[in-house]
C-alpha cells in the first residue's frame, strides 16, 4: 500500500468524484492542518482549509489503494484468499444474558454486552459507537462509557454513522477504546494502523465489525419516505430492522413495511463499491442475518476469541452452535458473495 505525495484535488477525483467514498471520515482524522471537515448529509468530505499536499488522507482512505491481502496477513498471517466471508478462528450464534440489554437490542444482544462486560472489567475505557439523535433518528458517531450509555446507543438506524471521526479525540485523552463500525469503516481503523498513523487511530483494544450490505441517505429513507410518505414522526420510531425488507416499528404499536428494491435509491453511493458485507477484518464481526433473537458471530482473532470467552465465562453472554442457525450461515455466504460481485461490477463501470 505505498502512498505517494498526492493533493486533496486528486484525492477528490479518485475517490469522492468516481463515486466511490464510504463517508468514514478518516480523512479528516488525519489531516495534519485540520484541513478537512465532514458533511453529514452528503457523507463526504470537503475541503475548508489550505492542502500541503501530504498526502497523509490517501494513507488511511479505505477506498483508494487498498490492499487488503497486507492487512490481512498483518491481522492474521495469511490471506483470505478463497474463504467466503474472509479469515476467522469460528462462527457461532450468541445472545446477551442481560434482561436490560434483550429489551433495547437489534438481535441478541452480542454487542452491547461484549462492550458492557468491557468497560465493567476495566479493559477499555470507552466505546466509539453510532449513537443516535431520538428527535430525527440520525445516526451520530458517540463514544460511550457506562452501560447506560450503551443501552442508550443500542440499535441500528440504517443510516451512516462516521464513528471513525472520533478516534483522534479518543487519542487525545488517551482512551482505551472498542471500535464498532461496519466494514467499510473497520478498514479505515486498519489501513491506519497499518500506515502507523498512531496520532490519529489511537489505542484501539478491539474492533467489532457489523455485518452490512448497505446504509441509506438519512434525507431518502428517513425524511422523505418514512415522515414524508408513511406519515411516521422520526421521533415516534421505536425500532428499525431489515428481514427481506425494511420493517419500521412506532411507539405507538403500528408496523409499517418498505421493500428493499423500493428503498434502492436511497442508498449511498459508495455502498456499491463495497464487497465486505461480513466486517471481514475485524476482531469479531456480528450481524443478524436473518437469525430470531440470536446475534450471528464471527470471532476473526486471537484478541476477538479471548474478548467474547471471557464474556461468555463471566456470564454476560450464551452461545449456541452454528449448526442450529444453518440458514443464517447460508445467509452470510449468500450475501458475501452478492456484495463482491457487486464490487465488481461498480468497479468494472467506473469512469475513473
Amino acid at each position: 500500500m505505498a502512498t505517494q505525495k498526492t493533493t486533496f484535488n486528486e484525492f477528490y477525483h479518485a475517490v469522492i468524484d468516481s463515486g466511490q467514498c464510504c463517508g468514514c471520515g478518516s480523512c479528516v482524522v488525519v489531516c495534519p492542518l485540520t484541513a478537512l471537515t465532514y458533511l453529514y448529509e452528503e457523507t463526504i468530505p470537503v475541503l475548508v482549509g489550505k492542502c500541503t499536499d501530504c498526502g497523509v488522507c490517501f494513507k488511511a482512505c479505505p477506498r483508494y489503494n487498498f490492499n487488503v491481502a497486507d492487512v490481512e496477513r498483518m491481522l492474521f498471517n495469511r490471506t483470505g484468499e478463497g474463504e467466503a466471508f474472509g479469515v476467522y478462528q469460528s462462527i457461532l450464534a450468541a445472545r446477551s444474558r442481560d434482561p436490560d440489554v434483550l429489551k433495547v437490542c437489534q438481535d441478541g444482544g452480542l454487542v452491547s454486552s461484549l462492550l458492557i462486560w468491557a468497560l465493567e472489567n476495566r479493559v477499555i475505557d470507552a466505546a466509539i459507537v453510532a449513537g443516535f439523535n431520538p428527535e430525527t433518528w440520525e445516526a451520530k458517531p458517540t463514544i460511550v462509557t457506562t452501560k447506560e450509555e450503551v443501552l442508550s446507543s443500542a440499535g441500528t438506524r440504517y443510516t451512516y454513522s462516521p464513528n471513525n471521526l472520533l478516534l483522534r479525540e479518543a487519542s487525545a485523552k488517551g482512551l482505551r477504546v472498542a471500535f464498532v463500525g461496519t466494514g467499510c469503516a473497520v478498514e479505515a481503523v486498519r489501513k491506519m494502523q497499518y500506515n502507523k498513523l498512531r496520532k490519529s487511530v489511537g489505542t484501539v483494544v478491539f474492533t467489532i465489525g457489523l455485518m452490512c450490505h448497505e446504509s441509506y441517505y438519512w434525507s431518502g429513507l428517513i425524511d422523505k419516505k418514512i415522515r414524508g410518505e408513511l406519515r411516521i414522526e422520526p421521533r415516534q420510531i421505536a425500532k428499525m430492522n431489515i428481514k427481506g425488507k425494511i420493517i419500521v416499528w412506532t411507539k405507538d404499536g403500528r408496523v409499517a413495511e418498505i421493500g428493499l428494491k423500493e428503498a434502492r435509491q436511497y442508498v449511498r453511493k459508495g455502498c456499491f463499491y463495497c464487497g465486505d458485507f461480513s466486517a471481514e477484518l475485524a476482531d469479531i464481526s456480528a450481524g443478524g442475518a436473518g437469525a430470531q433473537g440470536w446475534t450471528i458471530c464471527i470471532v476473526r482473532t486471537d484478541q476477538g476469541k479471548n474478548i467474547l470467552e471471557s464474556a461468555v465465562k463471566a456470564g454476560y453472554i450464551e452461545t449456541e452452535p452454528i449448526e442450529k442457525h444453518k440458514a443464517s450461515y447460508d445467509t452470510v455466504v449468500k450475501l458475501s458473495a452478492i456484495q463482491r460481485n457487486r464490487r465488481a461490477k461498480a468497479l468494472s463501470s467506473s469512469p475513473t
